[in-house]
């Protein structure tokens, strides 16, 4: 029956793949715990205000950026070598985006790691700093 038309027709359609028609549900999420981890994004108790990263020349074609992304959802970047965009750029993310990302680092226990994970014997490689600010307290990690 659907031989000639393709998945994405089926599906505006309103069929499934296997040509079975898609009878709409309406999902409740009531108090379940992807509701409640939803809520709990839209009004943190993370305390992270920043997050960053920034890497470093190498002697090669390493790109060397910083990038900070603030609990406003405020992003401030600057490309300096081997970026497709250099120089300063400003953007947005939404809260949530870095709500969860916040949430991410303190679930894993980024102001618990050691501040240096560099190999000392290899000079060529870049160095990528990355940076979390927690409750006014900045966590810096080379690596």
């Amino acid at each position: 029956m659907w031989s000639k038309t393709s998945a994405t027709q089926r599906a505006i359609c309103g069929a499934s793949l296997i040509g079975r028609p898609i009878i709409p549900r309406k999902i409740s999420v009531g108090t379940s715990p992807q509701k409640a981890r939803f809520e709990s994004l839209d009004q943190p108790k993370h305390g992270v205000t920043e997050i960053g990263i920034e890497r470093t020349a190498c002697h090669g074609t390493c790109p060397v950026y910083t990038f900070v992304l603030k609990s406003d959802g405020t992003v401030r970047y600057v490309g300096e070598e081997n970026v497709a965009r250099k120089g300063p750029h400003t953007g947005q993310v939404s809260t949530w985006q870095f709500n969860r990302l916040a949430e991410f680092a303190v679930e894993a226990g980024y102001m618990n790691l050691d501040s240096s994970y560099e190999l000392p014997s290899i000079a060529d490689f870049s160095t990528t700093y990355t940076t979390v600010v927690l409750e006014g307290k900045r966590k810096l990690v080379k690596n």
